[in-house]
């Protein structure tokens, strides 16, 4: 007898049903007790799947909702936010994360100071983010304020009436969050103009935008140049005759890190024995900002004013190759734009982000680079660091030249273009150096590094060596810059066709 033919009772359909849509959505949440209905697709509400609300996840101090996976990601890292999250409890796969195995975590890894020889360094998030600069900037300010004796304008130099750089003007970002801005009064003064920029850094905008607002909250003037390299942005604190600059930068370091780096008027930089420590214990307990006319935000760019001032060092070259060696496409589109017209082949070798060691023959990026420089028979090779201040070079053969040596052949040039300048070097370089002055009619002054800037502006026209790969030259300010240190060193080469490697055996 033929089977009795039974009607289909409707089945629940699975999760993959679902319409894709949706279960991207539910990737970003989590489930709380609000009941909540969705519809697989093609499906009746006789087939309905019974799932909840969906909460998503926002870190403490963070305004959007972030994926379980970044929640997750950021717990097994300790992230500082975690210690007040009321989620952390949430945990998926991970062992339980106490609020006290995230304490001790952070203990463990908190550093004493993050002062370093030249700026502040710290871990992007972990150790320093917006708010934490907002309190570097309210330091940064107070101190400022308390110094800060107005100046008669002048149009050059300061920003007139009609600037959007006044106290208490409007800024239509979020800067003036929580702050109550009123209209300032007639007899009080502007407040003290302050250059700020940033490297190349993904995260370093963030970080200036918390240090400007800090800043502008104790009433100083913000001209903000945006993304520069190092040299570019003292240039610029000059150019504004601005009291003080503050770059956002890591340094030499990997891409995780960011910081502060300090110049004043003339160029000298901050340093750990002249104004960084006081600043970090300022930073710890900044006062409450007394000023409640908030500093105007000015945007400018000096990009073509500091490429002009390059220009001059850039002439008279003979025919050269060389290969430069760099990870910021913006240096090397300078170095080929200043050479646009003169006999000088620059073939780019680009490199990745992260700390090298720019006069060990054994770094990975110096290997790399006397290798292009073989390959291709230049007669040099040139290894910029991020900062755009420190470098090194290759000779013909791809043998990275020894420090000393290339401070030796610097030090000639600058001896020959202007007699009587003072060559300032540390003590590592100082053996070479004053024998090559005083053969050339000059004279060489040992100082330690925090000496270095006071000493170079004391005795104009000098040049200066850090042992570090840093140039100085001081005349009204103090400029440290690397691509004006390679026009010097094109300069050297320029005298005949001598070889690299021999020129370096004549010294």
């Amino acid at each position: 007898m033929a089977e009795e033919h039974k009607p289909r009772t409707p089945t629940t359909p699975d999760r993959t049903e679902i319409d894709p849509i949706l279960q991207f959505a539910l990737l970003f949440t989590v489930k709380v007790e609000t009941p909540f209905t969705l519809y697989g697709r093609g499906s009746t509400r006789q087939d309905a799947i019974p799932v909840t609300v969906a909460e998503p996840y926002v870190c403490p101090g963070e305004e959007r909702p972030i994926s379980r996976s970044v929640h997750l990601a950021r717990l097994a890292a300790f992230d500082p936010a975690c210690r007040t999250c009321s989620r952390r409890h949430e945990a998926g796969p991970f062992p339980l994360i106490t609020p006290e195995d995230l304490e001790l975590q952070a203990r463990a890894a908190r550093r004493s100071t993050w002062v370093t020889p030249t700026g502040i360094r710290a871990i992007f998030r972990n150790e320093l983010d917006r708010p934490r600069a907002m309190r570097w900037g309210l330091a940064l300010g107070q101190r400022l304020c308390e110094q800060w004796k107005p100046r008669v304008a002048t149009p050059e130099s300061e920003p007139s009436s009609e600037s959007p750089c006044l106290i208490g003007d409007e800024f239509n970002g979020s800067l003036t969050e929580e702050v109550d801005i009123v209209a300032r009064p007639a007899d009080l003064p502007p407040g003290p103009v302050v250059v700020v920029g940033y490297d190349s850094r993904p995260h370093s905008p963030e970080i200036v935008h918390g240090l400007g607002l800090g800043l502008r909250r104790l009433g100083c003037r913000v001209v903000d140049i945006g993304r520069v390299s190092s040299p570019c942005f003292r240039f610029a604190v000059s150019h504004f005759s601005a009291v003080l600059g503050a770059y956002v930068t890591g340094g030499s370091n990997g891409p995780e890190w960011t910081g502060f780096d300090v110049v004043d008027e003339r160029g000298v930089p901050w340093t750990s024995e002249t104004g960084l420590r006081d600043w970090e214990r300022a930073a710890a307990d900044p006062a409450e900002p007394v000023c409640r006319f908030l500093g105007g935000l000015r945007s400018a760019s000096v990009q073509a004013d500091y490429e002009n001032g390059l220009r001059e060092t850039f002439h008279g070259l003979r025919p050269l190759k060389l290969v430069l060696a760099t990870n910021q496409p913006p240096l090397a589109r300078l170095v080929q734009k200043l050479v646009d017209g003169l006999p000088i082949d620059v073939i780019p070798l680009s490199l990745g982000t992260r700390g090298r060691n720019l006069f060990s023959s054994r770094d990975p990026d110096v290997v790399r680079l006397g290798e292009a420089v073989r390959n291709s028979m230049a007669d040099l090779g040139i290894l910029l660091a991020d900062n755009g201040e420190q470098w090194s070079t290759v000779d013909e053969a791809g043998h990275l030249v020894a420090l000393p040596d290339l401070a030796g052949l610097l030090a000639r040039e600058a001896l020959r273009q202007e007699p009587g300048t003072s060559v300032v070097a540390t003590p590592e370089l100082a053996t070479l150096l004053s024998r090559l002055a005083v053969r050339d009619g000059g004279v060489c002054h040992t100082v330690s590094i925090p000496e270095l800037a006071t000493h170079l502006l004391g005795a104009p026209p000098a040049i200066g060596f850090d042992g570090d790969g840093r140039v100085f030259r001081a005349g009204e300010r103090l400029v440290c810059d690397a691509v004006l240190s390679i026009g010097l060193l094109l300069q050297a080469l320029s005298h005949g066709d001598t070889a690299v490697s021999r020129l370096l055996a004549a010294l």
